[in-house]
């Protein structure tokens, strides 16, 4: 079975999950009643990478979570589950998935390392945002780090799409950067955190707002410790 992590804290449950399952498999693992639901609408994709993806996410909440009832999507393209209280926020890159089930409006991202974050962080980073990155951290950190603030502004635009209506990662803006922990402000000065976190090659990130109990450091705890 390639669920690779299980977190369970209060009031939030993160999941992530190595696709190495044929599609067949993956939908035996759905209840018969989701089985047919989600079948109907994996017959809309045509891209094999893209259908897997999809399946795994909802394995990965129904299995793993033991939530039964259907993701859908917002007119703004961000998941929620129907008839329930719950938020969800949900994410893959190179055959794995990362799911956060939560009581709060959470956001969550995995990206796969590479050196494209680096050559384009002008898309995406303000040069005042540059600044705070690279004097906050060492040389050979940079790399990585644009990658690790490419999946925060990622995270944190999912934790903010939830509540507010929120169209650009420009709408972002990076204000704080620690070793694991990043801060971010959307255009209403509205402030999250972002927890990040390495995998292997991947660095996998979740947003939180400040108003909550639980912190960005009980995540890393929690996922270190496994």
């Amino acid at each position: 079975m390639p669920l690779l992590k299980h977190i369970r804290l209060p009031k939030l449950s993160f999941v992530l999950w190595k696709i190495d399952e044929t599609e067949e498999e993956l939908m035996a693992m759905l209840p018969p009643f989701l089985r047919q639901h989600y079948g109907e609408r994996l017959q809309t994709f045509s891209h094999q990478e893209r259908r897997m993806e999809w399946l795994a996410t909802r394995v990965s909440v129904h299995h793993s979570l033991g939530i039964e009832v259907p993701i859908d999507y917002r007119e703004n393209g961000s998941p929620y589950l129907k008839e329930c209280s719950l938020h969800i926020s949900v994410s893959h890159s190179r055959g794995k998935v990362a799911v956060i089930v939560s009581e709060f409006p959470v956001g969550v991202d995995i990206e796969f390392i590479t050196e494209k974050a680096h050559r384009l962080q002008s898309r995406f980073l303000t040069s005042q945002e540059q600044t705070i990155l690279s004097e906050s951290l060492s040389t050979n950190q940079r790399a990585t780090a644009c990658v690790q603030a490419w999946a925060a502004k990622e995270a944190a635009f999912k934790y903010y799409s939830q509540t507010t209506p929120i169209k650009l990662l420009a709408d972002t803006r990076l204000t704080k950067v620690n070793e694991d922990i990043f801060s971010l402000q959307s255009l209403n000065k509205e402030t999250c955190h972002v927890a990040h976190f390495l995998h292997g090659n991947y660095v996998i990130a979740v947003a939180l707002g400040e108003d909550i109990h639980l912190t960005c450091r009980d995540i890393i705890d929690a996922f270190q410790s496994l």
